[in-house]
């Protein structure tokens, strides 16, 4: 028995090393194509290089990425461009960890691939503070909002809610008038068709997209209130092919509300009640309208000072100290020979939180 376990490990010993030799001889043939002087062998030199998942090869792939910049204005369908597609490729499918600034660049051309290395990239908080306060596309804006929420960045929250309008509107009737109300919202999507064809002679080019709905073979990019996937798509070699197009269509208000919520243990219609509140008053008299508009912007201003507190208590702590609420009436009684009692805007002060932050929580 002995006999045999001894043999049993020296075959195990020796099929080791000739592996081992086998993932070397490929490290050292990746490096070789890497500096060769066509696209063509570069690229298979990434190809290999993405399969052998090698740590030692990390450096020689930033070093590509590093040369790229002077390809971020190639024409979408030469030869170049596909080059770099397959360079982000390599770098997503090895796992090598890229730095933001590296990434920056290739933001305009290849959003959705250098969104993925930015993800994973532990200094990318300042990129994606300004990606989230820029006018770019719902989804780059979701996932920016999404990521720097998981992070429970401070200069990401006190910019939300500077930015954040507080309202509440008295909607005005006379007694036994029909109700009706005022409709409204607002959101932005992007979409993007067109044909392309990758050169021929290159390995299986893959290319990336996002969403932000659940497709089969998509995986999880950013969880937050709603979720970016990324899908991956092989490009077959030589021939015409419509890319993947990224698909979003957000209200970013009501994402704004939706991050409140989980930061706050409260659901999205609450938050926004406390920001976009609105209440209908029956007219009757003068010192009744008032009382009832007094209630109800106390009732908000409590509602706001609860959430502030309950996020205050994870460690993030506003940069203003006061909300304003914004006062509109809009009087549709029958009879308005009477003016209404002026109803004033409400400043909110927000008290000092006095709790130790609790135990952080994941938001998903």
């Amino acid at each position: 028995m002995l006999h045999r376990i001894g043999i049993f490990l020296t075959i195990a010993t020796l099929l080791l090393a000739q592996g081992q030799e086998i993932h070397q001889e490929e490290i050292q043939r990746a490096r070789h194509l890497l500096k060769a002087p066509s696209w063509e062998e570069k690229a298979w030199g990434l190809h290999i290089a993405a399969s052998l998942h090698s740590r030692s090869l990390d450096q020689d792939l930033l070093a590509q990425l590093q040369s790229a910049t002077r390809l971020i204005a190639a024409d979408p369908k030469s030869i170049e461009h596909a080059y770099v597609s397959v360079l982000f490729e390599a770098l997503i499918e090895s796992g090598v960890t890229v730095q933001a600034q590296l990434l920056e660049p290739f933001l305009e051309s290849w959003t959705a691939p250098a969104l993925i290395l930015l993800v994973r990239a532990p200094d990318s908080e300042a990129t994606f503070l300004l990606l989230s306060s820029e006018r770019k596309g719902d989804l780059v804006w979701l996932t920016s909002n999404n990521v720097l929420a998981w992070r429970r960045s401070k200069a990401w929250y006190q910019d939300m809610l500077r930015q954040l309008s507080t309202t509440h509107i008295f909607s005005v009737f006379s007694p036994n008038q029909p109700e009706y109300g005022i409709p409204g919202g607002h959101g932005d999507g992007i979409a993007r068709d067109q044909l392309e064809q990758m050169p021929a002679g290159f390995p299986p080019v893959i290319l990336y997209s996002l969403a932000s709905r659940l497709f089969p073979g998509s995986t999880l990019l950013t969880p937050g209130p709603i979720n970016v996937y990324f899908r991956r798509t092989v490009v077959p070699t030589g021939q015409s092919f419509h890319p993947p197009s990224s698909e979003g269509y957000v209200s970013r208000l009501d994402l704004w509300y939706g991050y409140l919520a989980e930061l706050s243990r409260k659901t999205t219609d609450e938050v926004q009640k406390f920001f976009k509140a609105s209440t209908t008053i029956i007219f009757t008299t003068d010192l009744k309208f008032v009382k009832l508009c007094d209630q109800s912007l106390t009732r908000q201003a409590e509602g706001l000072q609860r959430l502030i507190q309950l996020i205050a208590e994870t460690g993030l702590f506003p940069s203003q100290s006061q909300f304003l609420i914004e006062v509109g009436v809009y009087d549709h009684r029958k009879w308005k020979h009477h003016p209404l009692p002026e109803i004033r805007s409400r400043v909110v002060t927000l008290p000092r939180p006095l709790i130790q932050p609790r135990t952080r929580l994941p938001l998903i």
